[in-house]
């Protein structure tokens, strides 16, 4: 089974060649020198206060702007990271942090929470785990003076095994773990994605895996209609059930959570024209109405069509 990136801002190859770096490198040291002072979870902490008092404008939030002194940035599933680079100021619920490389961040579902650079003339990179989504993913975040943020795409990985969900729950949950149990349960979690990195990095594609792509290439060029699972079978010469089983196996999702994906992602390109109506984005990508556009739109990024278009008009990408 193999990593699958869901963003292509970032080439396949690049792209996991430097989560691989970084996971073997910076986050294993992470790992092995965390301490429960070394974590925030939107607790206060005098000690690591961060000086600034108003949250500014982050161009890779478009889901929604800050409101007053805190972000309003926040989903329905639980995020984890860690800082691998460079120093900078994190909020998480009430609670503005100033962080650093070694540190552990964990916001709880629904809280908001947001990153931002301690001063204009510093640097950081982040790296992080989305593992509570229906599809967990890793994706990295950085800050560059002169050049701005950047977000280095969206890796989608498979479902969690057992073992991982367990650990997942541990270190997501309402009290974070001994020393030794924490490091036990993020080794856990970088050692099982370093080998679905190892395997996608070195191995030739499948029969499998082609089969995938054409299925993804179908959707893609399919964005006014939704193609069926018996029309996509068909084009790529296999039975329904087969082709359901073999898309969930090698991405670890269903054929309609990725087609849904993708729509959401041409949504935000038609959004951000400030001539676009939710109304007509909606039909325009095969949705029924506008009421299940929004819906869809909502779980995918957890905020509104109209509080995406506000922000995204507002703050067109550079």
């Amino acid at each position: 089974m193999n990593l699958i990136q869901a963003d292509a801002s970032v080439g396949s190859q690049k792209g996991q060649e430097l989560v691989y770096s970084l996971l073997g490198s910076r986050v294993l040291e992470n790992i092995a020198e965390v301490t429960e002072e070394r974590v925030f979870r939107g607790e206060p902490r005098l000690d690591r206060a961060s000086p600034r008092q108003v949250f500014p404008h982050v161009r890779f939030y478009e889901s929604e702007p800050p409101h007053g002194r805190f972000p309003g940035h926040h989903h329905s599933w639980p995020e984890l990271a860690t800082v691998i680079e460079g120093k900078l100021d994190v909020a998480i619920g009430q609670y503005m942090y100033r962080v650093q490389r070694g540190d552990w961040l964990v916001a709880n579902s629904e809280v908001p929470h947001g990153e931002c650079y301690a001063s204009r003339n510093t640097s950081y990179r982040l790296i992080w785990f989305e593992l509570e989504r229906p599809y967990p993913n890793l994706h990295l975040t950085e800050y560059r003076s002169g050049s701005g943020y950047e977000s280095f795409g969206v890796f989608g990985l498979p479902q969690l095994p057992a073992f991982l969900r367990r650990s997942a729950a541990q270190l997501l949950g309402p009290g974070w773990p001994v020393e030794a149990q924490a490091r036990m349960h993020l080794l856990r979690l970088v050692n099982w994605i370093m080998e679905l990195l190892d395997q996608s990095l070195h191995q030739k594609p499948s029969r499998a895996s082609e089969q995938i792509l054409a299925v993804k290439e179908l959707v893609a060029r399919s964005t006014e209609t939704r193609p069926t699972v018996k029309e996509l079978a068909n084009q790529v010469g296999l039975s329904q059930n087969y082709l359901s089983s073999l898309f969930h196996r090698e991405t670890g999702m269903t054929i309609r959570q990725y087609s849904v994906n993708h729509r959401i992602e041409l949504a935000k390109s038609l959004l951000a024209d400030p001539r676009s109506t939710i109304k007509d984005v909606a039909f325009r990508l095969g949705f029924q109405n506008p009421y299940h556009f929004s819906n869809a739109f909502h779980r995918a990024t957890g905020t509104r069509p109209s509080a995406y278009q506000t922000f995204a008009t507002a703050h067109p990408a550079k």
